[in-house]
C-alpha cells in the first residue's frame, strides 16, 4: 500500500512486490489519498509500468471512494496483509473496511509526507463478510533478504529478454550480446528498472551469501558440540 503524493515510488513498491511475489501471496497495488491527487487516472499510469501485471487500485480511505473496488479481493476466508511505509493509511483504510475505529490514526508532515509508527504492533480483524485483514506496522526499510523467487514475477520482461542474452550468466552490465541493454537502448525498457533489477540482484547475493555463511557456522557449532558430546562419553567408558 502507498499513497499519492512523496511516498508513490516505483523503486519501492518493486521492493514490495518481489518479497509478496516469494511468499506465494497474491499481490495488489493500493494507491490511497487520491483525494490528494489532482488526476488520480495519473497515478495509475505512473506505476503501471513496474506493476508486471499486478492489479493497480486507487482510493481514498478517508472519503470511501474507491473502496468497492476491493470487494473481489475482500472474500469470505481470504486474508489480506496492508504492508506499506507509515503514514500512507493502513489503519485509515482498516478502521473504513470495518465501518468504525478500531486504529488509532495520526496526520503525516506536510513536508515529506511521512508519518509516525501509531500502529507499533500486527492485528487481525475480521471483517463483516468474514474476510481477515492484518493492519502491519509502517515500513522503514524493505529489504528483500533471500526472495529470489520473487524477482521473476517482479521482473518478468527482464527475465524473458534476458534469455536472448549470447552469455547464459549475462549481468546485463558490461557483456557484450546483452539482449536486455539493447532493449533499453531502443526505449523498451526504462533504464531505472534494469538498473534496479541489477541492484536488487546485488543484495540478493550478498543476502543469500550471508545466510549461507550462517547456516555453515551454525552446522560447524553443532558438529563441535557432537564431537565434544562424544569425546565425553569415551572418555567415561575409559574411566
Amino acid at each position: 500500500m502507498t499513497a499519492a503524493g512523496p511516498d508513490l515510488n516505483s523503486r519501492r513498491l518493486e521492493r514490495y512486490l518481489t518479497v509478496a511475489n516469494a511468499s506465494g501471496a497474491r499481490p495488489v497495488i493500493l494507491i490511497n489519498k487520491a483525494d490528494l491527487a489532482d488526476d488520480p487516472s495519473s497515478l495509475v499510469a505512473e506505476i503501471s509500468p513496474v506493476a508486471a501485471g499486478v492489479p493497480v487500485i486507487v482510493i481514498s480511505a478517508l472519503t470511501g471512494a474507491g473502496l468497492s473496488l476491493l470487494d473481489s479481493f475482500l472474500e469470505p476466508g481470504t486474508t489480506v496483509a496492508l504492508i506499506g511505509s507509515s503514514g500512507v493509511g493502513k489503519s485509515t483504510l482498516t478502521n473504513a473496511l470495518l465501518k468504525r475505529a478500531v486504529q488509532d490514526t495520526s496526520l503525516v508532515r506536510e513536508h515529506d509526507g511521512k508519518g509516525r509508527h501509531k500502529t507499533t504492533v500486527r492485528q487481525l480483524f475480521v471483517l463483516e463478510n468474514g474476510a481477515l485483514i492484518i493492519d502491519n506496522p509502517g515500513l522503514r526499510e524493505v529489504g528483500i533478504g533471500t526472495a529470489g523467487a520473487g524477482i521473476h514475477d517482479t521482473f518478468p520482461e527482464i527475465m524473458e529478454l534476458a534469455a536472448e542474452c549470447h552469455f547464459a550468466d549475462c549481468r546485463h552490465e558490461h557483456e557484450p550480446g546483452c539482449a536486455v541493454r539493447e532493449a533499453v537502448g531502443r526505449g523498451a525498457l526504462a533504464q531505472a528498472r534494469l538498473d534496479n533489477f541489477i541492484h536488487l540482484m546485488k543484495e540478493l547475493a550478498f543476502e543469500q551469501e550471508k545466510a549461507e555463511i550462517g547456516l555453515a557456522r551454525i552446522e560447524r557449532k553443532c558438529w563441535k558440540a557432537v564431537s565434544k558430546e562424544a569425546r565425553n562419553i569415551r572418555d567415561f567408558k575409559v574411566r
